[in-house]
């Protein structure tokens, strides 16, 4: 192993961008444990979902965050041909808000949609990183350098699972999941970082707040101004609007 991450670091420390790679794996592997073991128990203890019924459920949940991700990931490859780092720190940006809202959500069909938009964004990350590595590295001594990424995702995972345990065990389920949060927060910084080094551009973010009803259930659409990106246009209807400005 120690060979390995040798060999790997002696490749990706020539380029800058890789080395963002490496800590975006790194924090993404932190994040990622943590979820997948609380998320069960926020629905089973927050929703009180009946344990018999239980597996009916998670089958659902899993098999409809699976279709969402395909759908997510074929539209990526139809419309998004450059700018992988950008479109990473924007959907990153969106997970944030999805476990938040996931996390302290208390009402079962919303907790339900956000965990299909956390499921279908969080497996965009893999695909996106590898286009964005396999791009950058010299055939020779790819499969290593591969590797080593790997290994750094779980360690990741290794340090994350345990932290993000010790949190809820001691706070509650809903502040573990919360906290998984704070680690995309680098992931969002650092893809940012990346696009920042080739280009130096202003957005328009736009918020659209959709109220589904009194109880104030929303959808939280992000919608960019670039038509390479996103295309949303139509979906400028009646609702709260805010626009923040980021410069990247």
């Amino acid at each position: 192993m120690k060979s390995t991450l040798l060999e790997g670091w002696a490749q990706i420390k020539q380029q800058t961008t890789l080395r963002s790679i490496v800590w975006i794996t790194l924090f993404i592997g932190l994040a990622s444990e943590g979820f997948d073991r609380l998320s069960g128990a926020h629905f089973i203890e927050g929703f009180h979902l009946d344990e018999e019924k239980a597996i009916y459920w998670f089958g659902a949940l899993f098999a409809v965050a699976y279709i969402l991700n395909i759908v997510l990931l074929k539209w990526i490859e139809l419309y998004v041909k450059k700018d992988y780092a950008r479109l990473l720190g924007l959907l990153n940006s969106l997970l944030v808000l999805c476990l938040i809202g996931f996390a302290y959500s208390g009402n079962f069909l919303l907790a339900v949609l956000f965990y299909w938009l956390i499921s279908a964004l969080r497996e965009t990350n893999e695909p996106l990183l590898a286009v964005m590595i396999n791009t950058r590295l010299p055939a020779n001594g790819r499969a290593t350098t591969l590797s080593m990424f790997g290994q750094v995702d779980a360690l990741g995972q290794i340090a994350g699972g345990p932290l993000i345990g010790f949190i809820a065990l001691y706070t509650s389920v809903t502040h573990g999941i919360a906290a998984t949060a704070i680690f995309f927060l680098p992931v969002v910084w650092l893809s940012l970082k990346m696009r920042n080094k080739t280009r130096h551009l202003t957005y328009d973010v736009v918020f659209y707040f959709y109220f589904i009803d009194w109880r104030g259930i929303f959808l939280l659409l992000i919608s960019v101004r670039s038509l390479e990106i996103i295309h949303l246009k139509s979906l400028i209807t009646s609702g709260s609007v805010f626009w923040i400005r980021l410069i990247f």
